[in-house]
């Protein structure tokens, strides 16, 4: 059976059509650009457009390591209302070993911002602080007073629990942050070009090859002046609390 041709093409003309292409073969089987103004070749050696949701992938997976969620999954469930006191005005006079150093519960915390941005919590070593913390970060009350203390507005919780005896991340400055802004724009992807402009702007200018062999090692500098352009970026428009356990350590 004879090969199959194009309707327009003929058989009898082996010769390659000039209007079918924009560029030319040359004899090694690489393209002749010879012909097209410089502007044109230079544009065509510029790396394509990447998709902003390759470079929020990339950013968030460089961020992320694989112990980040281990202590909090680690920390022993509280059992059902052993700590609803901390939503009353008895905080402080509940008969727990724990204290929360304020004059009032969590939920009128929350309510009047004259009570100051800290809420914190002290104790005794074992005396199940990080418990305490697992309890208020997942409560159903707590995310009724952040809706409520935001008054209409977004807003977004982030947790952390520090832990001496784990990896390098779970008891650091660096852990900390890489954490806190793993989950803080994991839910807000559009903020990610205005959290790491530099690096976005290097991304956008690289191969996908170049993005594959490249490694990001974060310093505490980087990742701080990163958290403080999200915050800048996110506080207009929404409410931000943070639950971070284990500070003393």
């Amino acid at each position: 059976m004879p090969p199959a041709l194009h309707k327009d093409a003929n058989p009898g003309d082996t010769s390659s059509n000039p209007s079918a292409s924009n560029t030319k073969a040359s004899s090694n089987g690489r393209k002749d650009l010879s012909h097209l103004p410089a502007a044109v070749v230079e544009a065509m050696k510029k790396p394509r457009p990447v998709p902003a949701s390759l470079l929020y992938d990339f950013i968030l997976e460089s961020l992320a390591y694989k112990s980040m969620h281990d202590r909090e999954e680690e920390v022993v469930q509280a059992h059902r209302k052993t700590f609803e006191w901390v939503f009353t005005d008895d905080a402080n006079r509940s008969s727990s070993s724990i204290t929360t150093g304020a004059k009032s519960g969590l939920s009128t915390w929350f309510a009047q911002d004259t009570l100051g941005p800290i809420y914190w919590i002290t104790g005794k070593p074992g005396s199940g602080k990080s418990t305490f913390m697992r309890f208020l970060f997942h409560h159903k009350r707590t995310a009724k007073n952040l809706q409520d203390w935001a008054a209409g507005s977004a807003v977004q919780s982030a947790g952390f629990f520090f832990w001496t005896s784990g990896s390098r991340e779970q008891r650091s400055q660096t852990g900390l942050l890489r954490s806190l802004l793993h989950q803080l724009l994991s839910d807000n992807m559009d903020l990610i070009p205005s959290t790491f402009p530099m690096l976005w702007d290097r991304l956008r200018g690289m191969s996908t090859k170049e993005r594959i062999l490249l490694t990001l090692d974060w310093s505490v500098e980087e990742l701080m002046n990163a958290f403080h352009l999200l915050l800048d970026a996110a506080l207009p428009a929404k409410k931000i609390c943070l639950f971070i356990d284990g500070l003393d350590e």
